[in-house]
């Protein structure tokens, strides 16, 4: 179970860090030193973050089913543990 929770608290992190992130760059106003072509590179940042988050987010996914399918087997195990006692 540590090993979920602590992919869980990564993925919550990530989630909130792209949303900050998100929320400074929608407000920050560019200077007349700056170009527009800035704006296009933080727009391509934030979409390459949002895809990361999907790809842990599959991850996810992918670790909570492989937890759970360890659990089974580790039930089995017990079970079958049980009967010689």
């Amino acid at each position: 179970m540590f090993v979920l929770d602590g992919n869980l608290n990564f993925l919550w992190i990530c989630t909130i860090l792209f949303i900050i992130s998100s929320v400074f760059l929608a407000t920050k106003r560019p200077n007349k030193n700056q170009k527009v072509a800035k704006s296009d590179n933080y727009h391509l940042e934030l979409l390459k973050l949002n895809s990361s988050i999907n790809e842990l987010k599959k991850e996810n996914e992918k670790l909570k089913a492989e937890i759970k399918r360890i659990n089974s087997c580790i039930q089995y195990i017990c079970d079958q543990c049980k009967i010689f006692y």
